[in-house]
């Protein structure tokens, strides 16, 4: 048998690779995103446009990525479980084929490990409710809580059911959830619960539908608690933290059913130290819905809440009424709204510390009290229902979504407003508070003035006290002012040097439960000034400026040029208005941090409806610019935009304005980092586009021709 000459060996070999392979590279068209994460393991998913083969490449920082995990089949829908992890520890990761990383490998491409089960550790959970409306409505809930969070890690997040409008299909899916989350998704592993939108293209008795084949859930306990059988309901352990996913819309409701059976075993064998249930369909409710007359929240309210109850639960959430509403500390009420009695209302204080105290329990006593929460605003707001119902502390016809922060037997929750307010607080401890407060940021904006913030509400002698606070550098401290909230201290100081960096040593300063913070708490700050600079035609930084530019697009004239208008418009469909904006920032000194930035208008026609700043893409003159030069899903947006809902551009901020006169927008985070780049020249400053196609409630604005020069667009940078 004649050899094989080496030449043509390497090209039958290359030859057989190339078949191997696919022509063009595939693409990540969904994900990544986390799944079922637990102390040692995390399922991690995504899909592509081509079938490959599944690989995870993993490590402990971006770039060191030494380790894999792996699934051989061909498929679209990546799917692979990595484990052995050690507990509590952060991974950086990329998703790909054995051939190729597609997604990931860089800092913004993590998860972490759950604590080991039974560990405290402080603990952030964010929760949406009825999110899936894809629209302006849930793009600014979740920038709100963006700039709140800030560069806080989120550990988990709960979707409490309707995730997906109009139908739970696959892509309703893909525009509310992975369109509109994907940092989150892949940064923190999401656990949703079943809505009644998500079961119109689902079905809880056979697992099948999008919502069971998109999500990866524990079925035999391999995320701690009891195995359910199902992915329709089940439970998870997250550190001292169980929580339990009840499926309120499909599945049996029945006392001896298998779903609450499962659930009174589950409770039965839970020793953690909080427990947090989670269902779509809410028991109390005066929203959209009214728990007095719907049967299934009927039968949550008659069946479960008395098994949660005697198990000692500390929190329900559900959603499907859209809005907020919190209840008082309850036990026992499971009629009716006029049924409730004084008895059945444990505390009716609020439970917030800056008022009667926070909400006190005996960890996983039975019947100790729980707090109810509808949390359905997240996509929507309803303006039916009448927001009354007797267990509720507080009912809000607000967009937001719930945060909860848990630390040791202390659990702290927050509705924040689609603005960035919070608008409800309060405050659980299970047992006497152990918990010591944290020091955890100092700030001087002046030049003998330093707050200092804590984790938690203060014991006011111990925080005013000024020999508990000492400052490097011959820094004298003289006054304490504890604030309204009880969590930050305003020091003043002897005069701060400019640019000089100190450090601020903490003692003795203690919580409400006299628990005193470490000693020696230690943290750092510079005292910088701030300045604040307005730019506007006529008005700042000197009554010569003129580096304003604006104007609108019109799809209605889409060769015309409006620069000269006296008033911007801002409408989506039937009729296409944008407005362009842009300032000329050279006046900012050159290494300049930003640290805020508003934008004041003045509104000439009233609008309800939210309309969203992106940065524009291309430059532009108000005598050239036209909608068919720079219409939203041009010129302005990432490549492959398609309107306003663009899958690439940044929400910078939002404006709706429901009266006349001055109104101020507050740009968010993306929108400063935005305007440092623009100072520090490494973006060119092309100014912004405010636009969105789907509102049809008009906004009108004046522009710089406008007469009077306080009428015309300001922006506010410091």
């Amino acid at each position: 048998m004649a050899k094989l000459r080496p030449w043509l060996g390497a090209l039958a070999i290359g030859l057989l690779l190339a078949s191997m392979e696919p022509a063009t590279a595939a693409t990540v068209t969904r994900g990544p995103y986390l799944q079922m994460a637990t102390s040692s393991s995390i399922v991690i998913r995504w899909r592509t446009d081509e079938a490959t083969d599944s690989m995870v490449r993993y490590g402990d920082a971006p770039g060191n990525l030494g380790f894999t995990a792996a699934a051989p089949a061909l498929t679209t829908e990546h799917e692979v479980r990595l484990t052995g992890l050690p507990p509590g520890t952060r991974h950086y990761y990329s998703v790909g084929s054995s051939g190729q990383a597609l997604s990931g490998g860089g800092a913004g491409h993590f998860f972490a490990t759950a604590p080991s089960p039974g560990t405290a550790k402080a603990t952030r959970v964010w929760i949406l409710g009825d999110s899936g409306t894809k629209g302006s409505r849930a793009r600014a809930v979740r920038d709100a809580y963006k700039s709140y969070t800030g560069t806080a890690v989120t550990d988990l997040w709960l979707m409490l059911g309707d995730n997906a409008y109009p139908d739970g299909t696959d892509q309703n899916y893909q525009d509310a959830v992975f369109d509109m989350y994907p940092e989150t998704l892949r940064q923190a592993p999401l656990w949703p619960t079943f809505g009644n939108h998500d079961g119109r293209s689902a079905d809880s008795a056979t697992q099948t539908g999008p919502y069971y084949e998109i999500f990866t859930l524990p079925t035999n306990g391999e995320a701690g608690g009891l195995a359910s059988g199902t992915e329709s309901y089940y439970s998870f352990d997250y550190g001292n933290i169980h929580f339990v996913s009840l499926n309120s819309s499909e599945s049996g409701r029945s006392p001896s059913g298998a779903m609450m059976t499962w659930l009174e075993n589950d409770l039965a064998a839970n020793d953690k130290d909080w427990t947090i249930a989670f269902w779509h369909k809410p028991p109390y409710s005066k929203g959209s819905h009214d728990s007095d007359s719907s049967g299934t929240q009927t039968g949550m309210r008659e069946i479960a809440n008395p098994i949660l109850e005697s198990y000692g639960v500390d929190l329900v959430l559900g959603g499907h009424s859209h809005g907020y509403e919190r209840s008082h500390l309850l036990d026992g009420h499971y009629g009716t709204s006029d049924t409730l009695t004084s008895e059945m209302i444990l505390d009716g204080g609020g439970g917030r510390e800056d008022g009667n105290g926070a909400y006190t329990k005996t960890a996983g006593a039975a019947n100790d009290g729980v707090v109810y929460t509808v949390a359905g605003s997240s996509g929507r707001v309803s303006s039916s229902g009448t927001l009354d119902h007797p267990a509720m502390f507080i009912s809000l016809r607000s967009l937001g979504s719930v945060v909860l922060e848990i630390n040791g037997n202390r659990l702290d929750a927050a509705f924040l407003d689609d603005g960035g307010s919070v608008g409800d607080h309060y405050t659980i401890v299970n047992g006497p508070d152990t918990t010591a407060p944290s020091l955890l940021s100092a700030e001087a904006a002046e030049a003998s003035s330093v707050r200092v913030t804590f984790s938690e509400a203060l014991d006011a002698a111990s925080a005013e006290t000024t020999a508990n606070y000492a400052i490097d550098n011959g820094v004298d401290v003289s006054t304490t002012i504890l604030s309204a909230d009880g969590k930050s201290v305003v020091l003043g100081t002897s005069p701060l040097v400019e640019g000089l960096s100190h450090s601020l040593t903490v003692n003795n300063v203690a919580d409400l439960a006299g628990n005193p913070v470490a000693a020696d708490s230690r943290t750092g700050f510079t005292f910088v000034t701030v300045q604040s600079k307005d730019f506007r035609d006529g008005v700042a930084p000197t009554s010569s400026y003129t580096g304003t530019r604006d104007t609108y697009i019109s799809e209605r004239d889409p060769d015309t040029a409006l620069g000269g208008a006296t008033v911007l418009l801002v409408d989506g469909a039937p009729t296409d208005y944008a407005t362009l904006l842009r300032w000329d920032l050279s006046d900012i000194p050159s290494g300049a941090l930003v640290e805020g930035a508003t934008i004041t208008i003045n509104v000439t026609d009233v609008s309800n409806d939210i309309y969203e700043l992106y940065e524009m893409k291309a430059d532009w003159q108000e005598t050239g610019a036209t909608w068919n030069s720079y219409a939203p899903g041009s010129a302005w947006a990432a490549p492959g935009a398609s309107g306003p809902s663009d899958r690439g551009a940044a929400v910078l901020g939002t404006v709706s304005a429901g009266s006349l006169g001055s109104h101020t927008i507050t740009l968010n985070q993306q929108g400063l980092d935005l305007m440092q780049a623009w100072v520090d020249g490494s973006v060119a400053n092309f100014g912004l586009i405010v636009t969105d196609g789907e509102e049809t409630n008009g906004l009108d604005f004046s522009s710089r021709e406008a007469g009077a020069p306080l009428d015309r667009p300001m922006l506010s940078v410091t």
